[in-house]
């Protein structure tokens, strides 16, 4: 009887869980993303100081629970020889988050171009395990891409 009863307990507390991946290209802003959103959401974790972030070299991975839901957030670092591995995490997530750095112009082709990498590996078929099953209706080519206004103007002349 005490386990019929634990179970119903887990089952009607138990939240939905989700894991997304923020990636970006090296020094974009992607720690920082990850400690502001666990400083507004976790009420027990204390800020982080901004200034102490270093490079991520693998990853780092902040946990969120709120609303009926754990959001876990993986941190992938950018550089060339880590770009190799989001790969392997795509199948395992169920939303991207892709940040670009406002104020690093002479890298804003160079993201235009890992992110175009990313958005190919969406439409081949590479993405389509994990992010089926993201709640809000987000398909394998919907991503967040966090940027400032003046660097999306700035993007959409450097396609023309």
């Amino acid at each position: 009887m005490y386990s019929l009863l634990s179970g119903l307990v887990k089952y009607v507390l138990k939240k939905d869980e989700y894991c997304v991946l923020i990636i970006g290209l090296d020094n974009a802003g992607k720690t920082t993303l990850l400690e502001q959103v666990k400083t507004s959401y976790c009420h027990n974790s204390t800020q982080f100081p901004l200034d102490k972030i270093v490079p991520t070299v693998g990853l780092n991975v902040g946990k969120i629970a709120t609303q009926g839901v754990k959001l876990t957030l993986w941190d992938m670092g950018g550089q060339d020889a880590l770009r190799t591995l989001w790969k392997d995490y795509f199948l395992s997530c169920h939303g991207i988050v892709y940040v670009v750095d406002s104020e690093d112009e002479e890298r804003l082709l160079d993201s235009r171009d890992v992110f175009l990498k990313v958005c190919h590996l969406s439409q081949s078929g590479c993405l389509s395990q994990g992010l089926s099953s993201f709640p809000v209706g987000m398909s394998f080519s919907r991503f967040i891409i966090f940027l400032s206004r003046d660097v999306f103007l700035k993007a959409c002349h450097l396609s023309q």
